[in-house]
């Protein structure tokens, strides 16, 4: 097994094992994504784990709810900083980061476009990076983390899209989760830079987890039943925010925060 090396910061104990994980070619059904962390589940054992050769990030987050060990995810990068999906993988660091991998790093055969790639992204990276084994390593400038010392700077992501929220963005009228959704999502895109979805009963989840294939912004997920909020974050493949209009236990909305990577703003 060809373990990554560090690149920056501190890892730990590297992997003893790989992960075998589904991969996704599109955001799975709900069904889909239980079984994906199942299997995940059942490799578990002693030691950091290493999930290699991500495309998705439904795979990457299968493999942190799945598994009690610490996990390095690693994607696989093109020349456009795009995994063979299309997600951007600065989403993937942002929504890995989020639910609390133990380190990240990207996989490609050129190891000049993976060094313009890991200048991009280390910026916001609050894990450590690492490199892989197998090829060169050119010089880098990273700044790990410099971009995040600036507090209007709050990293978000879609299951495919890097985004970023201030404090006080506005998300504008919430959306229904009603047979147009898929419709006044795409109305509502890059007029503000942030969605705002209801999930307010059981079908309201189903459609959710439906439509997200065309959710690219930031998206808030409001819901007074946090049964329904808990699964929606499960479901939903990106990094969801929590913009504060119904009262829920902070203690509840922490723990989300701790493992599904929830932004409270």
């Amino acid at each position: 097994m060809d373990v990554p090396l560090p690149l920056a910061g501190e890892t730990g104990p590297l992997p003893q094992r790989r992960l075998s994980v589904p991969p996704f070619d599109a955001p799975p059904t709900p069904e889909e994504f239980d079984r994906a962390v199942a299997q995940c589940a059942a490799q578990t054992g002693e030691g950091p784990l290493w999930a290699g050769a991500l495309t998705s990030m439904a795979s990457g987050r299968a493999a942190l709810l799945g598994c009690r060990e610490p996990v390095w995810c690693t994607f696989l990068c093109d020349e456009e900083g795009r995994t063979p999906t299309g997600t951007d993988v600065l989403a993937a660091l942002i929504v890995m980061e989020g639910m609390g991998c133990a380190a990240f790093g990207l996989e490609g055969e050129d190891p000049l476009v993976l060094a313009e790639q890991y200048e991009r992204i280390a910026p916001y990276a609050t894990v450590p990076l690492v490199w892989p084994a197998s090829l060169p390593r050119p010089e880098l400038e990273l700044a790990p983390g410099s971009a995040l010392a600036d507090p209007d700077v709050i990293p978000c992501a879609s299951g495919t899209e890097a985004r970023f929220l201030t404090p006080d963005v506005d998300v504008g009228e919430t959306l229904r989760c009603g047979p147009d959704l898929v419709e006044e999502i795409l109305e509502s895109e890059d007029t503000r830079g942030a969605l705002k979805i209801a999930v307010l009963e059981e079908d309201d989840l189903w459609a959710l987890a439906d439509a997200q294939y065309v959710v690219r912004d930031a998206l808030c997920i409001v819901s007074d039943v946090p049964e329904l909020l808990e699964r929606s974050l499960r479901y939903y493949q990106g990094r969801a925010f929590w913009d504060g209009t119904e009262d829920l236990e902070d203690d509840f909305l922490s723990r989300l925060s701790r493992r599904y990577g929830l932004i409270l703003l």
